[in-house]
């Protein structure tokens, strides 16, 4: 896929949110395994991307998604990386805690583009990144109990 003429992810969200219309799950399944596909290849070769998010990730015509700006990659040498890098509404815990981190950041960001290809909406919310960091690290059952307010439907896209 040379030209991502799908536009990206973010864009493609938008425009469902945009339009009051929800994702089909089948389109979203494809684009989470696409999206999940690109980072085992990354990690394969000891990358961590550290940017995952919905503006990185790029769709062709025919759904297929690939990840796109490696800006703020790195090749992890040793077991954990330490910079305070990536996007606010889907950095992990680790990176807003100042602890070491290592591929799985990459997995954390995967699982709220899930949710939000789910929701239209990002998992944690806020007006500034100290609020959006005090959400995401002490209350992690809060994610759980919403999973619980979603309808049925959309259910199966998220635990499935």
């Amino acid at each position: 896929m040379d030209l991502a003429k799908g536009g990206d992810l973010l864009q493609r969200i938008n425009f469902s949110r945009n339009n009051i219309q929800l994702i089909k799950e089948e389109e979203i399944w494809m684009i989470f395994f696409h999206t999940l596909s690109g980072i085992d290849v990354l990690h394969q070769k000891k990358i961590v991307h550290r940017d995952i998010k919905p503006a990185n990730i790029f769709l062709a015509n025919d759904g297929k998604a690939q990840i796109g700006d490696l800006n703020v990659s790195k090749i992890a040498k040793q077991k954990f990386l330490t910079t305070f890098t990536g996007t606010p509404f889907y950095m992990s815990p680790e990176i807003y805690k100042g602890l070491p981190y290592d591929e799985k950041t990459d997995i954390w960001s995967l699982g709220c583009i899930l949710y939000e290809l789910a929701t239209l909406q990002p998992p944690f919310t806020a007006n500034n990144i100290m609020d959006l960091r005090l959400k995401q690290i002490p209350k992690q059952d809060s994610l759980a109990s919403r999973f619980l307010k979603l309808n049925h439907s959309r259910m199966g896209v998220i635990t499935s």
